[in-house]
């Protein structure tokens, strides 16, 4: 099978977004909540 493990399909993507964090209030501490730092950037 050569997609991602299920909970990466999305929980991977969403992490990465800024708009993410602003629409559902994930916090410092939260287990999906990803550091600015560590965010993927492309552009």
């Amino acid at each position: 099978d050569p997609h991602s493990p299920p909970k990466y399909r999305v929980n991977g993507i969403v992490r990465n977004l800024d708009e993410w964090y602003r629409a559902f209030q994930v916090k410092p501490g939260q287990a999906l909540y990803l550091p600015p730092d560590k965010r993927v950037r492309i552009w």
